[in-house]
């Protein structure tokens, strides 16, 4: 399945590494989407955030992972380093994850 997803993102001019990417909590990584939302900046994190996790292997699980990606797309480093260290928008992600259980139960 894993070479197939890539042959489709080559075909899309993408180079996915998914034989090297990591594993772990993006919990953080969604906080931070979601404040970039509220500057304007949600889709250049985002893909900011896809280009390193599949095509250069970057891990987005520790804090340091993460601002290094938000300094990439021009987000403050003491707003970021703020939000990852405090609960700020958990709830928003929990409530996202629910919704996401809720419509995959709803297709079985």
């Amino acid at each position: 399945m894993q070479a197939n997803v890539c042959a489709i993102a080559d075909g899309e001019g993408l180079c996915y590494k998914l034989d090297e990417t990591l594993s772990g909590n993006t919990m953080d990584a969604h906080r931070l989407l979601l404040m970039a939302a509220t500057m304007d900046k949600q889709a250049k994190l985002l893909e900011a955030m896809f280009h390193g996790y599949f095509e250069q292997s970057r891990p987005l699980f520790l804090p340091e992972d993460l601002l290094a990606i938000t300094d990439e797309v021009g987000i403050d480093h003491g707003v970021a380093r703020e939000v990852l260290a405090s609960d700020e928008y958990r709830d928003d992600v929990e409530e996202d994850v629910k919704m996401a259980q809720s419509l995959i139960t709803s297709c079985r």
